[in-house]
């Protein structure tokens, strides 16, 4: 079960101290070795606020790979929007609104 998730972070102050959150995905159709990139960016301007590359290992193209990634000492800039978004071998392949606010 995910648990805590959200959509709306409130942080105190800005710029904001540093914060963990955790990326979750379920992924299909890959196979053997992909790169995934976890990349969080601010909506109005697409400045990147925090990126991290990785690879993730899949058998066959039926093959489940869970990806968890601890995204930490993420840092918010200003009040707004960001988007967590995940890649893999440099296409864009989910994204989330994490509206981040005082």
């Amino acid at each position: 079960s995910l648990i805590n998730c959200f959509t709306r972070l409130h942080v105190g102050k800005f710029p904001s101290s540093k914060k963990e959150i955790a990326v979750f995905a379920a992924l299909t159709g890959g196979f053997g070795e992909v790169k995934k990139r976890v990349m969080v960016s601010r909506v109005l301007d697409n400045q990147i606020q925090y990126l991290q590359d990785f690879p993730v290992h899949f058998l066959d193209r039926v093959d489940e790979a869970r990806l968890v990634v601890r995204v930490r000492g993420l840092v918010f800039s200003e009040p707004g929007q960001y988007a967590v978004e995940l890649l893999a071998d440099g296409e864009w392949i989910a994204q989330t609104v994490l509206t981040v606010i005082q």
